[in-house]
């Protein structure tokens, strides 16, 4: 994540930056998302070609495409601090909250394009009709496969296979944190580790699994704010069936001269020497197939 310079007193009405995100942005694809005609393409079939001889008659191919309904939201989070505190940024904690409200847009919009939810409440979003990534029906249950069986590479090749075996490509992974220890920990019936040829290495542990990109987010297991874990610790597949639309870049603003409720009561920042600090963000998503994503998950807890 980069960091976001907010203005000085004498010019903080408003800010505006933009901002890395997190996994499931690293691997988007962009596509546009006007508010008046939120439409996608996608193709599900491509043109194929064939031989044909000198003025010989070409052959036809079909072409397919559907287009796919992405509807525009809308991200926010306000913060508040005294003016006092803004201008002292002791110890650097002023400084953390702006990286910090940047990144809370960010997991949230994780949180929606992988699981469909909300981190605030938990709960599905609305008009969401299962477009999310773990919607998949590609599952593969982490630890079913033996060492002797090839272990935790078998089972991520299962999930390689269920995805080329539905018609597409796959082209890396999105991963829990917790992923990683796995991945460091595994080894063969040997010994070995499966992962790290050059042997165990906490500093440069698997950026990549079996030769593909690996890019880490906590949103990727559901477990985020008020979302409980869904026990998933990684998705993979191909991503370029994740279209991705930006109605608004992230916006961060702050201001003194507004009022915001606090504690269910509407609070003038004026009267009280506060300012607000808001980051908001208006995009879309959709998905081609949900076949193109195995999601990777740990078995529930006996009871």
């Amino acid at each position: 994540m980069t960091s976001v310079s907010f203005p000085s007193k004498s010019s903080r009405r408003s800010s505006r930056r933009r901002r890395n995100r997190a996994s499931s942005w690293a691997w988007r694809t962009p596509c546009p998302c006007p508010t008046d005609r939120p439409t996608s393409p996608s193709s599900p079939s491509g043109p194929e070609a064939g031989p044909v001889g000198e003025s010989e008659q070409k052959p036809g191919s079909e072409y397919g495409y559907e287009m796919r309904v992405v509807t525009p939201r809308k991200f926010a989070t306000i913060v508040t601090v005294s003016e006092e505190f803004m201008e002292a940024d002791i110890a650097g904690l002023y400084s953390q909250i702006e990286g910090d409200l940047s990144f809370a847009i960010a997991r949230a919009v994780d949180l929606a394009i992988l699981h469909g939810r909300a981190a605030t409440t938990g709960a599905e979003l609305l008009g969401v009709d299962g477009q999310f990534l773990n919607a998949t029906t590609n599952r593969v249950t982490l630890g079913t496969a033996l060492p002797d069986e090839g272990g935790m590479a078998k089972d991520i090749g299962d999930g390689y296979e269920l995805v080329i075996n539905d018609g597409h490509d796959f082209t890396g992974f999105a991963a829990d944190p917790r992923f990683r220890a796995r991945a460091v920990n595994a080894y063969d019936s040997f010994g070995r580790p499966l992962f790290q040829a050059a042997g165990p290495d906490l500093s440069n542990a698997t950026m990549t699994l079996m030769g593909l990109p690996m890019r880490y987010g906590r949103a990727v297991s559901g477990q985020l704010g008020a979302s409980a874990d869904t026990l998933v610790r990684a998705l993979g597949g191909h991503w370029n069936q994740l279209r991705v639309g930006i109605v608004k870049d992230l916006n961060l603003d702050v201001t003194n001269l507004a009022a915001v409720t606090l504690g269910g009561k509407l609070v003038s920042l004026f009267e009280n020497n506060l300012v607000a600090l808001r980051a908001e963000i208006i995009f879309g998503w959709a998905i081609g197939d949900l076949d193109a994503f195995a999601a990777y998950e740990d078995a529930p807890a006996r009871s």
